[in-house]
């Protein structure tokens, strides 16, 4: 089914019989007009009869007429319709502000692994202990362990909001080896990277070198442990320079945070 605001053609229609509640559209589709705008279900030409639009008519029927978004029904639900439904919602709290865009982009692109692994057609209820294992395994080909776990955790909670908004029926069976890594790897890969720290020295010649805006961000990296998000979203209006201060909450958790500048950090951001 999809639907269109454009009107249709004004020349005759035809139906099977008077009762009929579909009529033939310009475009060969079998077509309702509900609330102004026109909903299709299918072609003509694969459906002579219409008893398949009917029959997608009647699934729909009562969510259009009240004006709401018909609802896929439970065990039709597929990956791609799941996905998208879960990402409109992400990116809602986006524009409301409760969500960052660099996290809604991370869930997006875990979608496009899980939807490319298992099939974007396939019927969420078909989805078995098996199907997991194979998708953990296409996990592990795309990053080390830390990652694994987050794209393991971010398809759990996919699937968690399916259920939880009344989109799957009953919770699906992950099996036993759909979890993140266990601590004891994700320690013994930390150490095998080893420690990533600038010494002073190589801090100091990233100051002396660097050119605008960067070494504003390199000094407030080091005097006030910001990171690249807190340098992009960092308002004027929350740096004193005059007092030698900066109060600018966490964007992420809207934890208080109070930073006292040093003067080349101040003489920087002037």
């Amino acid at each position: 089914m999809s639907n269109s605001s454009k009107r249709s053609s004004r020349g005759k229609s035809t139906k099977p019989h008077p009762s009929f509640p579909l009529f033939k559209h310009a475009t060969g589709r079998w077509c309702k007009k509900v609330r102004g705008k026109h909903y299709y279900f299918g072609r003509i030409a694969d459906d002579p009869d219409g008893q398949k639009a009917l029959a997608q008519w009647l699934e729909v029927k009562d969510d259009l007429l009240a004006g709401r978004t018909p609802r896929p029904r439970a065990e039709g639900l597929t990956l791609e319709e799941l996905a998208n439904r879960f990402l409109h919602l992400k990116r809602q709290r986006v524009e409301a502000g409760e969500l960052s865009e660099r996290t809604w982009s991370d869930y997006r692109d875990t979608m496009r692994i899980v939807v490319s692994v298992l099939g974007r057609n396939r019927p969420v209820a078909s989805l078995h202990p098996d199907d997991f294992e194979r998708l953990r395994q296409a996990f592990t080909k795309r990053g080390g362990p830390i990652r694994v776990g987050k794209l393991i955790q971010q398809t759990r909670s996919v699937f968690r909001y399916g259920y939880e908004a009344g989109l799957i029926d009953q919770p699906l069976r992950f099996g036993p080896t759909f979890k993140g890594p266990a601590k004891h790897v994700i320690r013994r890969h930390r150490a095998a990277q080893g420690p990533k720290l600038f010494s002073a020295d190589e801090i100091r010649l990233m100051i002396d070198t660097a050119r605008q805006p960067l070494r504003a961000m390199i000094l407030l990296a080091v005097n006030c442990g910001f990171g690249n998000s807190d340098c992009a979203q960092l308002p004027v209006s929350a740096v004193d320079l005059q007092r030698g201060w900066i109060d600018f909450p966490r964007p992420k958790t809207g934890i208080e945070r109070r930073c006292p500048l040093w003067p080349e950090t101040i003489e920087s951001l002037r």
